[in-house]
């Protein structure tokens, strides 16, 4: 893989981009999911997932180094390979991945997931999510009184 040359590129609202690439909103290639636990079959017992803003998606167990989910894991989201999910209280700090390591697990029902509609890079979107420039406009997008408090709804 080469770099694009300055000739290579073409101006957008967005700024100088590769020019075999497009502008797109976050809608046209998201699709939010609700998928929840509750709606998969009982023998399928996915790992349940905390989502850290430095380290992505990692085991709960490892996290808390004990289980916090409760019993009733129904109402948690699965989350599948290629599926953004972020934290919507915290995700001007970085708190948006993708699931790239397993096939499928479990996040909070609190969390917001989306599966990729379009043949998008999700690796490569996983690094956009958290740019300065995504994680300045999260902040900006963000409602609430107290910026600790600021929720993305």
């Amino acid at each position: 893989m080469g770099f694009y040359k300055e000739s290579d590129l073409k101006e957008t609202q967005l700024g100088k981009i590769p020019s075999d690439w497009q502008v797109v909103r976050f809608k046209d290639i998201f699709e939010e999911t609700e998928l929840r636990a509750g709606q998969t079959e009982p023998h399928e017992k996915p790992l349940v997932l905390s989502l850290t803003k430095n380290h992505g998606l990692i085991p709960q167990k490892s996290r808390f180094h004990k289980k916090v989910a409760i019993d009733d894991l129904s109402n948690y989201k699965v989350l599948k390979k290629g599926w953004l999910v972020y934290n919507p209280y915290v995700i001007w700090e970085g708190a948006v991945f993708f699931l790239k390591d397993l096939d499928v697990g479990l996040v909070s029902p609190v969390y917001v997931t989306w599966r990729v509609r379009t043949e998008a890079d999700y690796v490569f979107l996983d690094y956009l999510m958290r740019t300065r420039r995504m994680l300045n406009e999260f902040l900006r997008l963000s409602t609430g009184a107290v910026q600790r408090r600021r929720a993305l709804v």
